[in-house]
């Protein structure tokens, strides 16, 4: 039995790499595949709780916002466009890969 490694929103934003701000807007948009998780440690801060994502939850974000051709739109690549102007936008197209699965609820063949 292993216990999965819990980041920071900072040290996620890092590791994904994504901004803070667009981050936030991944979490609020898939409450459902990104639960909120707090350490409730008194050391957190003077913000108090802070919220921690799983190692598995960076690499599913990674994999929504990370082109692997260089050439390929965001409409061929997965479901998530980012837009500096609207944020997070959907695209039309029919779920392709095992994230897009995971983030649309759907079961793994």
């Amino acid at each position: 039995m292993s216990i999965e490694p819990l980041y920071s929103l900072a040290v996620a934003c890092e590791l994904i790499p994504v901004s803070g701000p667009t981050l936030s807007r991944i979490l609020y948009r898939f409450p459902q595949k990104f639960p909120a998780r707090y350490n409730l440690d008194s050391h957190a801060g003077p913000g108090g709780p802070e919220r921690m994502l799983l190692e598995s939850e960076c690499l599913a974000i990674r994999d929504m916002v990370i082109r692997t051709d260089r050439h390929a739109k965001p409409e061929d690549v997965g479901i998530l466009r980012i837009s500096k102007r609207y944020g997070l936008l959907r695209t039309p197209h029919k779920p392709r890969s095992e994230v897009d699965k995971f983030l649309l609820g759907e079961e793994s063949a």
